[in-house]
């Protein structure tokens, strides 16, 4: 990020803070005769900054020291985190029961995309799967909808995924005729 000023006599000293905490400039080189002083920023944000406010001063110790500032408005990959919202335990889910997962997503800018899946799978609703946007309501549980699940979302930065979530679903036995060999 480049800070420009031109026309002062003395050359100015600028500094760069971030919401008041001066940040150490990389470099600083005056030009046209000694009439542009530059200073470089080396500065990536991270998503704490969001909101705070950058900003270059110039100060020459005579004038009344000048400033320009930004809002930094972080954009970032959605971070996305499952849960599930029935307090059901995950390892034991009888068969005919029923599990609510809740995918709690952070990002800026929003997502415009929420896809749910099981074992790599994309999940699509039906009688017993409902999708609404970021919850995925399983009823009427059966041994097929074991598996691991991931939520997913998507913005302009990319996609975010979930870490993938054991659902086990316990089912009867069942018994079958008994099958007679003659040897």
């Amino acid at each position: 990020i480049l800070c420009q000023v031109t026309g002062a006599q003395p050359l100015p000293v600028i500094t760069w803070t971030l919401d008041d905490i001066e940040l150490p400039a990389t470099k600083e080189r005056t030009s046209h005769n000694n009439n542009l002083t530059t200073s470089e920023l080396s500065f990536t944000p991270k998503i704490k900054d969001k909101g705070k406010v950058l900003t270059c001063k110039a100060d020459n110790k005579i004038f009344p020291m000048v400033n320009n500032s930004q809002v930094l408005n972080v954009y970032y990959l959605p971070i996305v985190h499952m849960e599930i919202s029935n307090g059901v335990d995950p390892s034991n889910i009888r068969e005919g029961g029923e599990l609510d997962l809740k995918c709690r997503i952070q990002a800026h800018p929003w997502v415009y995309r929420i896809l749910w899946y099981r074992d790599g799978e994309e999940i699509v609703s039906s009688e017993n799967v409902l999708i609404d946007e970021q919850t995925l309501r399983l009823k009427n549980m059966n041994k097929q909808m074991s598996g691991q699940y991931v939520c997913s979302a998507a913005n302009v930065e990319g996609d975010g995924f979930s870490k993938p979530l054991l659902i086990s679903v316990n089912y009867k036995p069942t018994c079958v005729s008994p099958t007679i060999k003659y040897k």
